[in-house]
């Protein structure tokens, strides 16, 4: 019988076109180089609207762990994997304003979405330090940072999806064979996810009004037809919801 490993790869339809789901950072499936070596931290399924929110603060703490003899061909993976997890919590923000129905970016895209690390005074020091002041050593630092964040994404935590527009996708090799021909959006998964978080912000002030409403309905006679008045009279149509509930708060 065959694995599914070697069922053929799903096909999904886009608004590009047909597009195919690579198991991106799979250790046989996609194996990338020094992927094996990658320890990542526990997801933290934070929720909300980002997953990885709790991680958005992290670089304070990893700059003071940092070593200075530390090269880009010496830095511990856990360390890089921590970074990398604080650059994933950028690409997921980029990638949830991504229509579902979009096949989604490329690296290259999303390396631009890594901006606000310019402005990092913690993610300057480290890039500096473990980089150098070589141009292009910091450029592949970057590039090896934004791919294991993607392999998390991917593979370890299953918050993302790799796409090919071919049913063959490149070789798994950091060349412009696979970085111009694959595409990130976020996981059928977390698209469920955020459906079910979204739906429960837009309820929540509707469910508050209506408890703060039946609390100021009369207490006695529950039923009768003092609490149908309230009930009847006082339920806003629900363009007043947020002015209702804001006037009971």
């Amino acid at each position: 019988m065959a694995s599914d490993d070697d069922a053929p790869p799903r096909r999904v339809t886009h608004t590009e076109g047909t597009s195919y789901i690579v198991a991106f950072g799979h250790p046989e499936l996609f194996p990338l180089p020094g992927s094996r070596d990658l320890v990542f931290s526990p997801f933290p399924a934070a929720g909300g609207q980002n997953p990885y929110q709790p991680v958005s603060g992290v670089l304070r703490e990893t700059h003071t762990q940092m070593q200075e003899s530390w090269t880009i061909d010496s830095v511990p993976p856990p360390f890089f994997c921590r970074f990398s997890t604080y650059v994933l919590h950028h690409f997921y923000e980029a990638l949830r304003g991504l229509s579902e129905r979009s096949r989604g970016l490329r690296l290259e895209e999303l390396i631009g979405h890594m901006r606000p690390l310019a402005t990092d005074q913690y993610a300057v020091a480290i890039l500096r330090s473990i980089g150098g002041e070589d141009q292009e050593n910091r450029g592949t630092l970057i590039v090896a940072i934004a791919v294991a964040a993607l392999i998390r994404g991917c593979h370890e935590d299953k918050t993302l999806t790799a796409f090919s527009a071919t049913l063959d996708p490149p070789p798994a090799i950091l060349d412009a064979s696979w970085t111009s021909h694959l595409y990130f959006n976020l996981s059928d998964r977390e698209r469920k996810r955020l459906r079910r978080f979204d739906n429960g912000v837009r309820r929540m002030p509707y469910v508050l009004m209506r408890q703060l409403i039946l609390r100021k309905a009369p207490k006695n006679g529950a039923h009768g037809p003092a609490r149908r008045l309230v009930r009847r009279n006082f339920m806003p149509d629900s363009e007043e919801l947020f002015r209702v509930v804001v006037s009971f708060l």
